[in-house]
């Protein structure tokens, strides 16, 4: 028993994947809702040989995994052909989230912070615990400074993208300001870790004087939308008798205390 051609339009017009049609004449005759989401241009009655012209040469792939770069964004598309009854149907399948949560993933396996290319937390606390049992053993100088930036006031969409960009400007800054021998990180979402060897407390202090500067400069030079820079520091040097957890605690503790 077949099933109705409206029958079927209505579930290719409302399934989870873009739908290309294309007839005998090698002619676009049928796209749905999806597809004309991630296509800008009207491509019904175009001749595929067309296509290419216009720019839409993946469209034609026999199948695979590609990846589109637009205005300030980046999908990618899973596709797959089917020849039926002297038709061309092309499916395609936004699979960018998955390719993100991979990515994610081999970037945590790496040891980097997916947005801002710095150290992760995991990475941080690789280098710092050596750190710590170095300075355990012999007394050498070890300081931290804990950057904690205020929440932005953001929502989902254009505005998080915002956020981001933010995030990112500020991570590069960070990193131009340290030397060869430190370490910068991000420590949470919306904090930092420096791990300063072979540094005393006046020092870290020093430095953490000079970001906040930095800081007050990044804000003037930031573009129309993006929302000023709030910064708190937290200075620690490794005391004797100090484990990982508690020399972190103790920078992260004097947050309120330490005034720049």
């Amino acid at each position: 028993m077949s099933m109705p051609d409206e029958l079927a339009m209505v579930i290719l017009q409302n399934c989870s994947l873009a739908v290309m049609v294309a007839d005998a004449e090698r002619r676009v005759i049928w796209t749905n809702a999806l597809f004309n989401d991630l296509v800008e241009d009207r491509l019904l009655g175009e001749h595929l040989d067309s296509l290419q012209s216009k720019g839409y040469q993946w469209l034609l792939d026999h199948g695979g995994q590609m990846e589109l770069d637009g205005k300030g964004w980046a999908r990618w598309i899973r596709i797959s052909r089917k020849e039926i009854a002297a038709h061309t149907v092309w499916f395609y399948e936004d699979i960018s989230e998955v390719q993100q949560l991979r990515r994610e993933i081999e970037q945590e396996q790496y040891g980097t912070d997916p947005l801002t290319g710095l150290l992760n937390n995991r990475a941080l606390m690789q280098i710092l615990e050596p750190q710590v049992s170095r300075s355990r053993r012999y007394h050498n100088p070890l300081s931290i400074v804990f950057l904690q930036v205020k929440p932005f006031l953001c929502e989902a969409g254009s505005q998080t993208r915002v956020k981001e960009q933010t995030l990112l400007d500020l991570s590069r800054m960070l990193k131009e300001q340290i030397r060869w021998a430190d370490q910068i990180g991000r420590f949470r979402e919306e904090a930092f870790l420096l791990i300063l060897p072979e540094t005393l407390y006046e020092d870290a202090r020093k430095l953490a004087s000079k970001l906040s500067k930095s800081i007050s400069r990044l804000n003037q030079s930031l573009q129309k939308g993006q929302e000023k820079i709030v910064a708190a520091f937290g200075v620690s040097q490794w005391q004797k008798g100090d484990d990982t957890f508690k020399f972190l605690r103790r920078a992260e503790c004097s947050l309120e205390a330490f005034q720049i």
